[in-house]
């Protein structure tokens, strides 16, 4: 189970990217060039939010989706760890 946790507001930038598997933290490496997360996320009538595929549509993401939030701040580690448990336990994948 993959988590991506992106939080714009805390310093220093490399925090702002956290990455965990099955509710444990991995390394996030970024490319020199790749500038870090930025500014409040703003989902309104205008916005486009895509999910496993560029907003062109020419390239689709190799794999299953089965789980998607969008939460209005960032989670705690311990409240990963529970949602990891909670969707284990219903774990609705084909």
């Amino acid at each position: 189970m993959l988590h991506v946790i992106i939080d714009t507001a805390v310093e220093p930038d490399e925090a702002k990217l956290r990455l965990l598997v099955n509710g444990e933290a991995k390394t996030v490496t970024r490319e020199p060039w790749e500038s870090p997360p930025s500014g409040p996320l703003t989902l309104n009538q205008g916005t486009r939010l895509v999910l496993g595929n560029l907003l062109t549509q020419d390239r689709s993401m190799r794999g299953d989706l089965y789980y998607a939030a969008i939460y209005p701040r960032a989670l705690t580690q311990t409240q990963v760890e529970a949602n990891v448990a909670v969707l284990k336990q219903r774990n609705d994948e084909p």
